[in-house]
């Protein structure tokens, strides 16, 4: 196949990317020659030079096309995804380069593998695998060779069957490797051999490459029908081992795919999955009809509802994910020809939008949002170093548990979390009275908050509370690393002035600047002339008012360094992403209140979901097919 070696623009305009001027790009410093004008803006990836060739431009995709990605679209995995174990044994195959750089194997290659090991869809290729290593381990083909010796292509593999001594059991015809002492006789197409060393790629990183060597040795010696057949078995039950400790149990991938199924059902038969069509009222109006189901398990609202938001998620993150392999018209470069040609006869390689639900069509390969939000600051805080700070306790994360599992979808959805915020919690009293009194007749309405509590308004002041006590930790923090004259103390402070006061700090970083005692500013000249500044200014008082607050937040990791940390460098440097990770906190939390409180009437609201979940109660609590 003969290609063009340069990329034009509109390829990868097509895929979702934008182009930007040499002018443009000058003026943000991306580049100092007009040639070169060619700019993907991405967050990770800036493809330039234009005279960039097919395969450096695809080993760039290559490495933006994650396994994560890649499954991101499928229902079973948004609940609950594949180990990062998983993730990283097929990210060695996507990201594998010869010693030149070069991908060993193409994008469609290392997708197809993924997506074959996910959906458990190998037994077919594991067979072929097998009769493929028995012909080369016969024919005396170094298995380092054959794996890691170069580019997985047709070619490669057939110039090392050429070379080397084929056994009397095997034969070579055009492009066929035939087992003649398999009974019936087998024969292997060498267009398959880039999915087949993918394959044994994986295996070697799943199971070890110790455990496969043997394998390839052993069917050296014996290339008949038996041998390839119970090898193939054991593999395939090792494998089934591996991927059962590292996918979604049955029971998971069940929920999810019922959570499509139900969405498309509700769309028209032509329509896209996004993550717009999971609304509060989707979310409501499943749990009304299948908490009655006695088939299954969804009786509680928060468990339909932490579903549904984790389902949006995956949605999300599906749309922006990756470019699918057959999204683009072969005149706009269509994905498939622009990946390496390994094949001989590309229609015997089967492509990913085989293996993916027919809803689910994404637009473009790369990740290009800023993933952190609630949940990664909330993540990172509860790991080594910083779970010794307590810029939030336990019961302060228990408040805003919901918030947190809903991360970006939160506002979305803020309906929906303050249902589950109030009534999950009377149906976990409803339940457990029931577990402790099977026998005893409650009443149900009596367990729930009264119709004319301000339920809805009160766990708005819970979060207005959490929100305030993030603010007080985030202060002190602040002053500690003020006092310390640690740089990131001003960082933060900047942060939280009002424009009065930045515009103040800003002249006393100039004259600290131009004083005659300091050629060259420093962060201590800075400190210093915070000391002097106005004592009726907007800086001085924002500086009394973070000194304030500083002394009543006396929690552990705040007021000195933690136990085991002697090093104060060190401690300042961890309280500083400690308030950083704050800071995502309070403006997470901050964008959900103000959401809240510029939509509803929450007592009105209030009073209208609690008929909802009291008849709703008393149809599943009551109803003689209940059982916990």
């Amino acid at each position: 196949m003969c290609i063009n070696p340069v990329i034009h623009d509109h390829a990868f305009e097509t895929a979702g990317c934008s182009i930007i001027s040499s002018c443009l790009a000058n003026n943000m410093g991306l580049v100092n020659n007009a040639a070169s004008r060619l700019f993907i803006l991405l967050n990770h990836v800036k493809l330039h030079n234009y005279n960039r060739t097919y395969l450096h431009a695809i080993r760039n995709v290559q490495v933006m096309n994650d396994p994560s990605t890649i499954l991101s679209s499928w229902a079973e995995f948004r609940l609950n995804p594949p180990s990062e174990h998983l993730l990283n044994c097929l990210r060695n195959i996507h990201d594998a380069t010869d010693i030149q750089g070069e991908p060993i194997f193409s994008p469609r290659v290392s997708s197809l593998i993924t997506s074959m090991v996910a959906s458990r869809s190998y037994g077919q290729e594991l067979y072929r695998l097998c009769g493929f290593m028995a012909a080369a381990s016969a024919s005396g083909i170094d298995f380092d060779v054959l794996l890691f010796g170069g580019r997985a292509t047709s070619a490669r593999v057939n110039q090392l069957f050429n070379q080397a001594r084929i056994a009397d059991d095997i034969k070579l015809s055009d492009r066929h490797i035939i087992l003649t002492s398999h009974s019936p006789t087998y024969q292997i197409d060498m267009a398959r051999s880039p999915v087949i060393i993918g394959l044994a790629d994986f295996i070697c990183e799943a199971l070890g490459i110790d455990i496969f060597i043997k394998i390839y040795e052993r069917l050296g010696q014996d290339t008949s029908s038996n041998a390839i057949k119970t090898t193939s078995n054991d593999l395939s039950k090792q494998i089934y081992r591996f991927l059962g400790e590292h996918l979604p149990r049955s029971s998971e991938r069940k929920i999810s795919n019922l959570l499509q199924d139900y969405l498309m059902a509700e769309l028209d038969d032509n329509s896209t999955i996004s993550a717009s069509d999971v609304d509060n009222q989707v979310i409501l109006n499943f749990w009304l009809e299948k908490s009655l189901d006695p088939e299954l398990s969804l009786k509680l609202y928060d468990t339909c509802l932490r579903a549904w938001i984790t389902f949006r998620q995956g949605l999300d993150l599906a749309s922006k994910s990756r470019v699918n392999a057959d999204s683009l018209s072969d005149a706009n470069y269509h994905l498939n020809t622009l990946m390496m040609s390994y094949f001989d006869q590309s229609e015997e390689d089967v492509s990913i939008s085989d293996y993916r639900p027919p809803a689910i069509q994404s637009s473009d390969t790369f990740i290009t949002e800023d993933r952190r939000g609630l949940q990664f600051a909330i993540h990172e805080m509860d790991k080594p170093p910083l779970d010794s700070i307590k810029m939030l306790n336990n019961g302060e994360k228990a408040r805003i548990s919901l918030l947190v599992h809903a991360d970006k979808h939160a506002t979305a959805l803020r309906h929906s979390v303050l249902r589950g915020a109030v009534f999950s919690q009377a149906q976990n009293r409803i339940t457990q009275s029931l577990r402790d009194q099977p026998q005893a007749k409650l009443d149900i309405i009596s367990m729930m908050p009264d119709i004319e509590d301000a339920a809805y308004s009160n766990w708005l002041t819970e979060w207005k509370d959490v929100l305030a006590v993030a603010d007080g930790t985030l202060k002190t923090a602040c002053q500690r690393l003020l006092e310390a004259q640690h740089i990131e103390g001003l960082t933060i402070l900047v942060r939280q002035l009002s424009n009065d006061a930045r515009l103040e700090l800003s002249r006393l970083m100039q004259d600290a600047a131009s004083s005659p005692s300091a050629s060259n500013q420093t962060a201590q000249t800075v400190f210093a002339a915070l000391d002097k500044s106005k004592a009726k200014s907007a800086l001085k008082a924002k500086l009394a008012e973070i000194k304030t607050t500083a002394r009543g937040f006396r929690r552990a990791g705040l007021k000195s360094a933690p136990a085991g940390i002697n090093d104060l460098d060190i401690w300042h440097d961890n309280l500083a992403r400690a308030a950083e990770l704050t800071e995502i906190i309070i403006m997470a939390i901050q964008r959900f209140i103000e959401a809240i409180t510029a939509t509803y009437d929450l007592d009105a609201l209030f009073r209208q979901d609690h008929k909802i979940f009291a008849n709703q109660f008393l149809l599943i609590y009551k109803s003689e097919g209940y059982h916990d």
